[in-house]
C-alpha cells in the first residue's frame, strides 16, 4: 500500500510542479532542455498513475508470481510488501484503470500518427501538382499569401509561397528556411504527436494539456535558435512579423500567442544556461522520469534483498498433538513452504 500511496503523491506533486516550470524563466533560455523537462514531468506523472494501479493489483493477481520470478524473491513476502486493503475487487479495479491508461495512450498515438501520415501524403501529392523545385532546396508555391511551412515525414519538405519571397529579404528568407529545417531535423512532429496523444489520453486536462502547449511553443523557440547572431535574430523577428498576418507553421502548432512570445524573445535575447545549469536540469528531468520506477519497485527489491520467506506454522491435526514449526530458512522462492505434518499411527 505504501508504494501505491507514494506513487499517487508523486503524481500530485508533478501536477503541482507544472505551474512552477511554466512560470520559470530558464525554459526560454534552453528550449530543447525545457522540452525534455516537460516530457519527463508529464511522462513521470502518467507512469506514476499506471504503476500505482499495478502496485495495488500485484498481491491479488498473477503479477505477483511474475515479479517474484524476475527478482528471485519470495512470493509470499512480496505480497506482504504490497498488501492493500480491499482484496481482489480493489485489485481488479486498479489493474483495469492502469490497463485502460496504457491501452488508451497506445490507441491515441497510433491514431494520431496514422492520421498525420495520411494527411502528409495527401498534402505532398497536392503540392507535387502545383509547386516547383527551387534551387535553394524548397518547393515554390505560386500563391500570393506569405507563408513558409514544413511537411515532416519520410520526404521532409519545406514549402515557400511566392508571396513570402516578395515579402522577405534574402537574409530573412534564409533564416526562415533554417528555422523550418530545424523543425525537420529535430523531429518536432514526433514530440508534438506524443505530447498531444498523452494529453488526449487524460482528456486534455491539467498537466498533460499544459505540457502539450508548452512543448509546441518551445519547439518554435528551439527552431528560432538557428539564428545565433543578434543581427540575425532581429532579422528573423522581422520576418515573423511580415509573415504573421497569414503565414503559419502548419506542422509545428504555432499560434498567435506563441508568435508574440517568439518575437519578444528574438528582439531581447537572454543569456543561455551555463553548462552546470544544463547538466543539472537534464539530471533532474531524468530523475522525474525514473522516480516512478524506483517507487514502484522499492518494496519488491526490499523483499528480494531480505531473501527470507515468512515462517508458516502447521496447525495440529489431532487433539493432543503439538504444532510443527519448520526452522527459519532462506526464501524458497515459491508461493507455499513445504510443511511437515505428523503422520497417522
Amino acid at each position: 500500500m505504501i508504494a501505491a500511496i507514494a506513487l499517487l503523491v508523486f503524481a500530485s506533486l508533478a501536477v503541482s510542479g507544472a505551474s512552477l516550470l511554466a512560470n520559470a524563466d530558464w525554459p526560454s533560455r534552453a528550449p530543447a532542455l525545457a522540452i525534455w523537462a516537460w516530457q519527463c514531468l508529464s511522462g513521470g506523472a502518467a507512469l506514476a498513475l499506471v504503476f500505482a494501479g499495478l502496485a495495488v493489483a500485484l498481491p491479488e493477481t498473477p503479477l505477483r508470481a511474475a515479479v517474484a520470478r524476475a527478482l528471485e524473491a519470495c512470493s509470499v513476502a512480496l505480497a506482504r510488501h504490497y498488501s492493500t486493503p480491499g482484496g481482489l475487487p480493489i485489485a481488479v479495479a486498479a489493474l483495469t484503470i492502469s490497463l485502460f491508461i496504457v491501452v488508451r495512450f497506445g490507441y491515441m498515438v497510433t491514431r494520431d500518427a496514422s492520421m498525420a501520415c495520411r494527411a502528409r501524403r495527401r498534402q505532398l501529392a497536392t503540392l507535387g501538382l502545383v509547386t516547383q523545385d527551387h534551387p535553394s532546396g524548397f518547393k515554390l508555391l505560386p500563391n500570393d499569401l506569405p507563408m513558409v511551412f514544413c511537411v515532416p515525414g519520410r520526404r521532409p519538405t519545406v514549402v515557400v509561397t511566392r508571396g513570402a519571397i516578395e515579402q522577405l529579404t534574402t537574409q530573412q528568407l534564409d533564416l526562415v528556411l533554417a528555422h523550418e529545417r530545424q523543425h525537420l531535423h529535430a523531429r518536432h512532429d514526433l514530440a508534438l504527436t506524443l505530447a498531444g496523444a498523452l494529453a488526449r489520453t487524460f482528456g486534455n486536462r491539467g498537466l498533460f494539456q499544459q505540457a502539450a502547449q508548452q512543448i509546441a511553443q518551445l519547439a518554435e523557440m528551439q527552431a528560432d535558435d538557428t539564428a545565433h547572431r543578434v543581427g540575425d535574430r532581429r532579422e528573423l523577428a522581422e520576418a515573423l512579423l511580415r509573415l504573421s498576418p497569414s503565414g503559419r507553421d502548419l506542422n509545428a502548432g504555432a499560434t498567435a500567442a506563441t508568435a508574440v512570445a517568439r518575437v519578444r524573445r528574438l528582439a531581447m535575447p537572454a543569456a543561455p544556461l551555463i553548462a552546470t545549469e544544463r547538466y543539472t536540469a537534464a539530471v533532474l528531468g531524468a530523475a522525474l522520469l525514473g522516480a516512478p520506477f524506483g517507487l514502484a519497485l522499492a518494496p519488491a527489491v526490499e523483499a528480494a534483498i531480505h531473501d527470507c520467506c515468512p515462517v508458516v506454522t502447521a496447525e495440529p491435526v489431532f487433539p493432543g498433538q503439538t504444532a510443527v514449526s519448520p526452522p527459519m530458512h532462506p526464501a524458497s522462492r515459491t508461493d507455499l513452504l513445504d510443511i511437515q505434518r505428523p503422520s497417522r499411527l
